[in-house]
């Protein structure tokens, strides 16, 4: 009776530590390109490689909502707010 249990635990196991290492190396892109290509964006306090992308992807989206400088750092800050 525990040898099936014992050997499901060993491949949850397994397939928890893979995505581990997938996501630190997904990680590990995602900051590098943020630091790249927004780093204006993370060098504010607070804005990681995760927040940094969010509001590069979602002020990306709305175009149109960018009239100016002053209206695209309103909308970040909106934004910042909502993640």
């Amino acid at each position: 009776m525990l040898q099936p249990l014992t050997t499901r635990l060993r491949l949850l196991v397994k397939r928890w530590l893979t995505l581990a290492e997938k996501f630190k190396a997904l990680d590990t892109m995602l900051d590098s390109l943020t630091r790249q290509h927004a780093r204006r964006l993370r060098d504010r306090f607070g804005v990681g490689p995760q927040t940094a992308a969010v509001l590069v992807a979602v002020a990306g989206d709305n175009p149109e909502r960018q009239k100016s400088e002053a209206a695209l750092a309103a909308f970040l800050a909106v934004t910042c707010f909502l993640v």
